[in-house]
């Protein structure tokens, strides 16, 4: 069983960039809705499909393919956006609890 009152030999700037990284990564995965989250894997999975056929001969490619492929830029833009945001919503919403984190859970 691990005791929470036990610290480890890192230093206060080591632990408060550790909370900033976890704390702002796990409120990452619950900014989103379901929906959004759907909506966010569409578009990764629209990526790769796009980067697939990016590595395909152009004269092998559909019309609708050539398409497609001509949006792959805006796309990656797209998903360049909703990551930032997603960042900047995550650090703002934990920014009070890295300098002063919550107590430990001691009812182990």
């Amino acid at each position: 069983v691990l005791d929470p009152t036990i610290e480890g030999d890192s230093s206060e700037e080591e632990r408060v960039e550790l909370r900033r990284k976890w704390f702002t990564k796990l409120a990452g995965k619950r900014l989103l809705t379901s929906r959004q989250k759907k909506d966010r894997t569409k578009l990764i999975s629209t990526i790769e499909h796009c980067r697939a056929l990016r590595e395909k001969k152009q004269n092998e490619l559909t019309i609708e393919q050539l398409a497609k492929l001509k949006t792959l830029s805006k796309l990656e833009q797209d998903l360049s956006e909703l990551e930032r945001s997603i960042q900047y919503t995550a650090e703002e919403a934990v920014s009070e609890f890295i300098d002063n984190p919550p107590s430990p859970i001691t009812d182990l």
